[in-house]
């Protein structure tokens, strides 16, 4: 006797989740009576025990002979009204003569019945149907290949069909389908023969070359350099000019509280000049004094003020006199 809980299982089959019903109980392994009291639903509840999903037809599928298993020990009782699962299994009174079940779950088979193999990628390879337990090529047709190809591209998300040929060294064992839709090749496949496959493929994307991302790197590696061996000289002098340009815009006092411009007013009139008469310190309309009129300037304490503090200088070594040209 073998110890543990009491437990089903499914041996021998082509699948994990298909074989012959085993059971566990009282410390001892035996096979499940096959009878008609096995309903749809008792297996589907054997199936959901094991994770296998639900119960579905073994049509197609060869059981393997009877003396490869466990002698049958229990059987089905009839009717199983229990919510628990074991419950409905008794041990068997007359156990000889009697087959095991055998059950296939929906976990046996795969989730997509048809695949492309032996490529390197997913998108790429041979076209294969799963047929009977196992994977089968798809024998090439040339009527249907480029519109089989679409289809399978389309059901594995691999985009639109680049390319579908005939590979016909080596040949393969394979199954024919005359369907002219993928999908409807499950129901329709011939018996296995040797053929010629049918290879499909995507559009390859296009990659960027190793070259040019080094290239890329290296640029933008000087280009950080030379921001910062070049970017604060460049900044410094970029600051000066516009303090710069801004003191040029004022040319009177800078003091807060000095409300005084020494803007010329556009209304001041330059004193026309007499002929012949030379002034002092150059083209300086204001360098003698205004003459007696009605204008009035608007700054009339600065002018003061300017002419107090730059009296006419005759102390150089000029040999012209001011005073003796004025009278000339």
């Amino acid at each position: 006797p073998s110890p543990g809980p009491p437990r089903l299982r499914l041996v021998d089959g082509d699948f994990v989740c298909s074989g012959f019903v085993e059971l566990h109980r009282q410390g001892l392994w035996g096979a499940v009576a096959d009878s008609l009291d096995i309903s749809p639903g008792l297996t589907t509840r054997i199936c959901q025990a094991l994770d296998c999903g639900s119960a579905i037809a073994d049509h197609g599928h060869a059981k393997p002979e009877r003396e490869s298993h466990l002698p049958v020990r229990w059987e089905v009782v009839k009717p199983c009204e229990s919510h628990l699962l074991l419950d409905c299994f008794n041990e068997t009174r007359a156990w000889q003569g009697k087959a095991p079940a055998f059950i296939i779950c929906s976990g046996s088979q795969p989730q997509a019945l048809r695949r492309l193999a032996a490529g390197p990628t997913p998108c790429e390879g041979d076209v294969e149907v799963f047929h009977e337990g196992q994977w089968w090529v798809l024998c090439d047709s040339w009527v249907h290949r480029t519109k089989w190809g679409g289809q399978l591209c389309q059901e594995l998300r691999c985009g639109n069909l680049s390319s579908s040929a005939e590979i016909r060294d080596p040949r393969s064992m394979g199954v024919t389908c005359r369907a002219p839709t993928l999908h409807l090749c499950s129901a329709s496949l011939e018996a296995p023969r040797t053929c010629s496959r049918t290879r499909d493929s995507k559009p390859q994307p296009t990659s960027t070359a190793p070259g040019t991302i080094v290239s890329i790197c290296l640029a933008l590696l000087l280009f950080g350099i030379l921001l910062l061996i070049c970017g604060p000289p460049a900044y410094r002098r970029l600051m000066k000019r516009i303090s710069q340009k801004k003191q040029r815009q004022w040319i009177g006092p800078t003091g807060l509280n000095q409300t005084v411009s020494f803007h010329r007013n556009s209304t001041v009139t330059p004193r026309p000049r007499a002929k012949g008469h030379r002034v002092q310190a150059g083209d300086n309309d204001y360098a003698q004094p205004p003459q007696k009129s009605s204008y009035l300037s608007p700054y009339p304490a600065l002018e003061g003020a300017s002419r107090a503090s730059n009296p006419p200088d005759n102390s150089s070594d000029s040999d012209y006199d001011l005073h003796s040209a004025r009278r000339v």
